[in-house]
């Protein structure tokens, strides 16, 4: 009985999260943003959808402070919530995704000036996306920031082996990842709430401002309190050095 409840109250909170994140007055969805995802899944366990919110959508000295994605119909509609911690102008998330069923995927972008931006695009799913077997070598990170661009945002691209399992009463344990730090210069600069929604061995794709060469550091941690993580050096600079 405990345990009903406390799922009750795990289940309202994530609800009442997900209304608060549309009953703003100040959301906007005439700007210059886009969400890319294809229009037919033909598997829901493994479906690519980009956010991408550029600096069009911001007015003078005003820059993204967080960024949401959701997925309406999912049992949990939260996928991701990243909190930046450094001036960015341009929101960007990508990553492979569970659809449950064919749905509605909305981001929700917010700047310092309390502006909201949201992009929504809606995805058929043929079939449902689902648990599988844990990997033999859960933990394995791979991390691949891309070639600096003077006045360009690093991109940054990285996979964790992991099962990604949503568990179930009488059955098998949940153990999925619940958090992602993104390190640049040994400083935070993005962190990342998540959970099981993220597709088995999840990739991620992120953006940073990136104004001096230094090492670039992704740390996930799972459900189960472990942490893994890799460390490394982008490409050198395509000219000069800033």
């Amino acid at each position: 009985m405990k345990m009903l409840i406390a799922l009750f109250i795990i289940f309202i909170t994530t609800t009442m999260s997900w209304s608060q994140s549309w009953s703003s007055s100040k959301i906007n969805e005439k700007d210059q943003c886009k969400i890319i995802a294809p229009k037919i899944a033909y598997n829901g366990a493994i479906v690519p959808v980009t956010a991408d919110f550029d600096s069009s959508s911001l007015s003078k000295n005003d820059y993204y402070t967080s960024l949401e994605i959701f997925i309406e119909k999912n049992t949990k509609p939260l996928v991701a919530r990243l909190q930046y911690l450094q001036v960015t102008k341009n929101a960007y998330f990508a990553a492979r995704i569970r659809f449950r069923q064919s749905s509605q995927v909305v981001a929700i972008a917010s700047t310092r000036k309390g502006k909201r931006v949201i992009s929504k695009s809606f995805v058929k799913v043929n079939k449902g996306g689902c648990s599988k077997n844990p990997c033999a070598k859960i933990g394995t990170v791979i991390l691949k920031p891309g070639t600096p661009q003077k006045g360009q945002p690093l991109k940054i691209q990285a996979v964790i082996i992991h099962p990604q399992i949503i568990g179930s009463f009488g059955r098998k344990r949940p153990h999925f990842v619940t958090n992602i730090f993104l390190y640049y210069r040994n400083r935070s600069v993005i962190r990342i709430q998540t959970n099981e929604n993220l597709s088995e061995n999840p990739y991620i794709a992120l953006k940073i401002p990136y104004p001096k060469k230094g090492a670039i550091k992704i740390l996930f941690r799972d459900s189960q309190g472990k942490y893994y993580s890799k460390t490394a050096m982008p490409p050198d600079y395509e000219k000069n050095e800033y």
